[in-house]
């Protein structure tokens, strides 16, 4: 969180307004159970060059217990392959519960894309799990 600063000694005040990001509908395939291996659970399609503020949310349902790894990647201008990838983990039950958060500046070349899917590992039956990613140019 950023907070007001004033440099000692002297007459430069920098004033910084406190906010969060701006949130409007976020890509998302939707909820799904016992995703298969790969899986998009969400994608933003095309995007034009440009840094932008992105924010990653994953989650799982209450129906089921077990885990999931999924996968977040920024994918070239073809979707035909990932420039990089980070792989996390999601699970239900009381002792598995995590809902992985990523906010992050991420610089993208025209028609790249963000992903999250399915890693290698299929969902466990009955395991329902969401991904959601919202961007914002900045």
């Amino acid at each position: 969180m950023v907070q007001p600063v004033t440099l000692v000694d002297s007459d430069i005040v920098l004033p910084v307004l406190q906010s969060t990001q701006l949130l409007d509908l976020p890509f998302s395939a939707g909820y799904s159970v016992a995703p298969a291996i790969a899986a998009v659970l969400a994608d933003t399609g095309q995007q034009v060059a440009g840094t932008y503020l992105v924010y990653v949310l994953a989650g799982t349902g209450t129906e089921g217990s077990g885990s999931c790894g999924l996968v977040l990647a920024r994918r070239n201008a073809a979707n035909a392959a990932d420039i990089w990838a980070q792989a996390f983990n999601v699970g239900a039950g009381a002792s598995n519960n995590s809902s992985p958060i990523f906010s992050q500046r991420i610089q993208l070349q025209t028609n790249e894309r963000l992903v999250v899917r399915v890693g290698t590992t299929a969902g466990t039956a009955l395991l329902g799990i969401q991904a959601n990613i919202w961007i914002v140019a900045g």
